[in-house]
């Protein structure tokens, strides 16, 4: 391989639109790239989907001889990059409640449904262990905040990807599960030894890899106790090499996390962050969303191997291992046709309705007058970029025929008094609540709601957490997610059509 070519290997692209950008012929030609990343701004129907990403193969074969790796975020729950017309599993934690028994399955489904359109590579799944109650961008993405059992579920998620074909990403190594802030907005730390983590962190990426996961993802986050150069760990040699390939074994594909996110860009900069990463060991250095900005990256690693500042050997070695895989990716298996049947939705329901986590009273009947409110659905940083347009509220109070009512993330004084009005003349109350613990103000409107000693039902539409110490009169419901999935699951434990039969994944 020329010098092109093998830097070519090292990173991996977004564009924006449902179509091929003009230049994008042009730039594979320059760059020799052959890994592109989609998200939904790139996702049509099925049929254009599976269009697109023939172009994509088309191009990148013609322009290098070899096949692109097409990869998405596709993890169940918020966080997914297909359209409607394809069939949507449970969050992680949904799956978790539900018993664990499902996840190889959903992930199944997951890979036939995205091999079909002819994505190969699902970064899925999630292997981080919630053990902050706090956090705003892993939460129900993760399996629980126990590490074996999140361990045994990965294990399953990546086994369920391998038998569709798709290759399979752990992430976010090694471990993003203990952090209060998005490393998408700001740069996070974990200030743990080696022993906490190998005891905890480190533990599901133990179990990925003896899964055979095909690729580990990385995370802009701050180890001290690990690296003391004061660089998150997809810019650190002593966490890639020293922890992730010697001292696990991990011989895979290493990927970064979007290199434009804020815990890169702002605290060392794209460009300086990605020339890191490379000679840190990342093989396909993310950036997700500028082919100039890429581009420049790429320019910047090219130089510093023509100056003898980057180890040849370790270039050839790392591009050796990406074709490895683009030569070994499954192309477009199934028939597109075959995306969001029948018999796959309806399992996908199922999962979720057997998800639903019951706390508390019993679940009250809805008779008479019902307030049904909540926020609007929503998301900490820039993860999931497709939230639904629909209210819990509406939905609720258009099944019931109660009065719905959608208030603010974090409510204000002025507010919360205004629902509570609305609620003295209610016989029932439905609160939906999205991460309650870091929003005060739907904290304060949950308790002044119960204090009324009204029949109420709490729902936590995201995290579970809020629903601790709840008064005894309050039914808690956990749905671990905010979609139409999860709403149509609640319908049916409103109005008894089914029992809630989901156990915890995570302590309150």
């Amino acid at each position: 391989m020329t010098l092109t070519q093998i830097i070519g290997q090292r990173f991996g692209v977004g564009f924006e639109g449902k179509t091929v950008p003009e230049d994008f012929r042009a730039f594979v030609r320059r760059t020799q790239i052959g890994s592109v990343i989609l998200f939904s701004r790139n996702i049509g129907t099925a049929q254009e989907t599976r269009a697109l990403c023939e172009e994509i193969q088309r191009i990148v074969i013609e322009e290098t001889g070899r096949p692109a790796l097409i990869m998405a975020d596709q993890e169940g729950g918020a966080v997914k990059r297909l359209g409607k017309d394809a069939a949507l599993v449970p969050s992680a934690m949904a799956l978790a409640a539900a018993g664990g028994g499902d996840i190889r399955t959903a992930m199944r489904i997951t890979g036939d449904e995205l091999a079909a359109v002819g994505i190969n590579m699902d970064l899925a799944p999630v292997a981080d262990v919630n053990s902050n109650p706090l956090n705003p961008i892993i939460g129900p993405r993760s399996y629980g905040d126990t590490p074996e059992k999140v361990g045994a579920c990965v294990a399953e998620a990546v086994r369920g990807l391998h038998d569709a074909g798709v290759y399979s990403c752990a992430k976010h190594f090694p471990g993003h599960g203990d952090t209060a802030l998005d490393s998408h907005l700001d740069l996070p730390m974990v200030d743990r030894s080696l022993k906490e983590l190998e005891a905890q962190e480190l533990v599901p990426f133990q179990a990925a890899a003896m899964a055979g996961t095909d690729a580990v993802m990385t995370t802009h986050i701050l180890f001290p106790q690990l690296e003391t150069e004061n660089i998150p760990a997809t810019m650190s040699r002593t966490i890639l090499q020293g922890l992730l390939r010697e001292k696990l074994g991990f011989q895979g594909l290493i990927i970064s996390d979007c290199m434009m996110m804020s815990a890169i860009r702002k605290f060392y900069g794209t460009v300086e962050g990605s020339l890191a990463a490379v000679k840190a060991g990342v093989d396909i250095v993310l950036i997700c969303h500028d082919m100039a900005l890429m581009e420049e990256a790429w320019q910047k690693v090219y130089d510093e191997a023509i100056a003898g500042r980057i180890s040849m050997e370790e270039l050839q070695n790392s591009a050796d291992r990406v074709l490895r895989y683009r030569e070994q990716a499954v192309l477009f298996a199934g028939d597109v046709s075959q995306v969001g049947r029948r018999e796959r939705l309806d399992a996908a329901q199922d999962m979720m309705d057997r998800a639903v986590t019951h706390l508390g009273a019993p679940v009250p009947a809805l008779s008479g007058k019902c307030l049904f409110t909540a926020p609007a659905p929503s998301f900490a940083g820039k993860v999931n970029d497709s939230l639904d347009q629909f209210t819990f509220a509406d939905f609720l109070s258009r099944r019931f025929r109660g009065t719905g009512f959608t208030f603010a993330m974090d409510p204000e004084d002025q507010e919360i008094e205004s629902i509570l009005s609305q609620a003295k003349d209610a016989d029932v109350i439905c609160l939906g609540t999205v991460s309650a613990l870091r929003h005060p103000g739907q904290d304060k409107l949950l308790r002044a709601l119960a204090g009324l000693g009204k029949p109420m039902i709490a729902a936590a539409l995201r995290d579970p957490y809020e629903l601790k110490d709840l008064p005894e009169h309050v039914c808690a419901l956990a749905l671990y997610e905010y979609d139409r999935m999860s709403m149509k699951a609640l319908e049916r434990v409103l109005s008894g059509e089914i029992k809630p039969t989901g156990t915890l994944p995570v302590k309150l």
